[in-house]
């Protein structure tokens, strides 16, 4: 029996099988018959992802050529759904963000990219084509994304979003400036169909060089948005800097997971969401970057009223916490909770809540009086109680951490009333140096318990090394 041509199968098959093949074996695919490259290529391009090494001496990332291939033949461009720029961690640099490492650009693809940019008469053009001359990422990155009409999903990972005032510009010109209703000549995108957007952000040591919140912001206007993961920084000013005189609607935006940002900014961003679902936040606090918003307080006073922007959408809530513990040995105790999460149990539509305990407990001793009882919502299914802000203060006596978990013994022992809906309950506690206390055990097997008794399954973690893992209780 002769073996069946490649060639010969039909064409569904043939991009069936396409579909599983690794993106090195698809480029060899389309170097091999220009039948199979006209099959081969939509699939090769509908994903771009391009992973640098943190190494600073590695090669650079194919961007440029990456670029000059696509203004040579847009057709290309067309195929690509999927972005994803990952690695080169500025903190593995050696210079941090102020030793970005340059790309590097064939002369063909350099002088296609510059022409591009010339062509499109933008008042900044000038400055976009020096930055392609100095092999920035941020300028072939802008010229990349301006390239793609039908992108779907883009993760720029934390070594491509420093060097990013271009892409902002550009952003801002296709989705913000009065003539966005109209195409920009040369750029054949309003990035209508872009619903998923990861842009990874870090914090240099020793102070901020550079704060990303202008140039976060204006992925806030895709008309598309569904779904964010964003690294931002507070500004140094009270309102956000939206590009625009008026702050987006991203009505389409359902799920946010928002880095970084404190309290008095994170109002201003969920106002603009008026049908988010899900929100992830991190409250984050280090003492080399503390300013007027940044500080060692959690204050839920500023936190409430920013949430209250999304109670009738919101059914899942995850807030999660970390400090630097530089000072954990400072007097008095450097964290602070003030006000009250009371008006949690307003938010009728909540089925799926994790939260520090301590955003109920506070950190005084004796523990203050607010109960869990008065702050969950009624409808709540699902309960998740971490003890993210856990500081070991070197055998200081005020510390008792069974006494924070006993609030929730307190809770459960007052029956169901406060959430009757609830069925499963996850607690996530410190244990200091690696070993199980005692007397949390007791406590947790105290809540256990309870749980079984009211219906609630109720399931513990042990957190060692300060929260770097997770080891099942």
């Amino acid at each position: 029996m002769q073996p069946m041509n490649l060639l010969d199968c039909n064409e569904d098959a043939l991009c069936l099988i396409l579909g599983y093949l690794a993106q090195a074996d698809l480029n060899s695919v389309c170097l091999a018959h220009p039948h199979l490259r006209r099959l081969a290529e939509p699939v090769l391009y509908s994903t771009v992802e391009i992973e640098v090494p943190d190494c600073p001496q590695a090669a650079p990332p194919p961007i440029p050529s990456l670029v000059g291939t696509i203004l040579r033949r847009p057709e290309l461009a067309a195929h690509v759904r999927t972005l994803s720029l990952k690695g080169g961690h500025p903190s593995r640099w050696g210079g941090g963000d102020r030793r970005v490492p340059k790309l590097v650009a064939r002369e063909p693809d350099l002088l296609e990219a510059i022409s591009f940019v010339e062509r499109t008469g933008l008042s900044y053009r000038g400055t976009w084509s020096e930055g392609l001359r100095g092999g920035k990422r941020d300028a072939y990155l802008a010229v990349l994304i301006s390239q793609l009409p039908r992108l779907q999903r883009l993760h720029l990972g934390c070594g491509f979003f420093i060097e990013n005032d271009l892409k902002s510009l550009v952003l801002r010109s296709i989705l913000c400036d009065s003539h966005s209703d109209s195409s920009i000549n040369g750029i054949p995108t309003t990035l209508n169909q872009l619903h998923t957007v990861t842009l990874k952000g870090y914090r240099s040591r020793g102070g901020r060089s550079i704060r990303n919140t202008a140039n976060a912001l204006p992925f806030f206007y895709l008309p598309s948005l569904r779904k964010m993961s964003l690294f931002i920084d507070d500004p140094l000013v009270p309102t956000l800097p939206w590009p625009t005189a008026e702050p987006p609607s991203a009505s389409n935006l359902t799920s946010l997971k928002v880095l970084s940002v404190r309290e008095s900014h994170l109002g201003q961003l969920l106002a603009a969401l008026p049908q988010l679902r899900s929100l992830s936040w991190q409250w984050v606090f280090d003492p080399d970057f503390e300013d007027q918003f940044n500080s060692p307080i959690i204050n839920l006073d500023q936190l409430m009223p920013a949430l209250a922007h999304v109670r009738e959408t919101l059914t899942e809530l995850t807030i999660v916490a970390s400090c630097s513990y530089a000072n954990c040995a400072a007097t008095p105790f450097p964290l602070q909770v003030q006000g009250s999460a009371r008006a949690l149990a307003g938010f009728d539509h909540l089925t799926k809540l994790v939260v520090p305990l301590a955003f109920f407990t506070g950190f005084a001793v004796p523990i203050r009086g607010e109960r869990l009882a008065d702050c969950l919502p009624r409808n709540l299914e699902e309960l998740t109680l971490a003890d993210d802000l856990y500081i070991d203060t070197n055998g200081n006596e005020e510390w008792d951490e069974p006494a924070y978990t006993r609030s929730i013994v307190a809770w459960l022992a007052g029956g169901r009333a406060s959430a009757p809906r609830l069925r499963k309950l996850c607690l996530v506690l410190m244990c200091e140096d690696g070993e199980v206390d005692f007397e949390w055990l007791d406590v947790r097997n105290e809540i256990r318990e309870l749980g079984q008794r009211m219906g609630i399954d109720v399931a513990t973690q042990a957190v060692y090394d300060f929260g770097e893992n997770l080891v099942a209780g």
